[in-house]
């Protein structure tokens, strides 16, 4: 198990393993998704990033049920 501390702010240090894991760098965009009553760490990508050229439409497609599945989280 990892630790950290909330700050008054609200504001969490992550730590460096976490940062490595998921390839974060400072000015980073960072998701939180609720599953199953907990919340997920996510990572948020461009869509520069996100775009696999060579797969362009099964890209859009995917990014397109994305999209849907958080408007429903809302």
């Amino acid at each position: 198990m990892l630790k950290t501390k909330l700050a008054k702010n609200g504001m969490i240090t992550l730590p460096a393993v976490i940062r490595k894991h998921f390839g974060i760098k400072v000015g980073d965009d960072i998701g939180f998704i609720k599953i199953n009553g907990d919340y997920k760490i996510v990572p948020l990508k461009s869509m520069h990033e996100l775009v696999d050229h060579n797969h362009l439409e099964s890209t859009k497609k995917l990014i397109e049920e994305m999209r849907i599945d958080r408007l429903k989280d809302r």
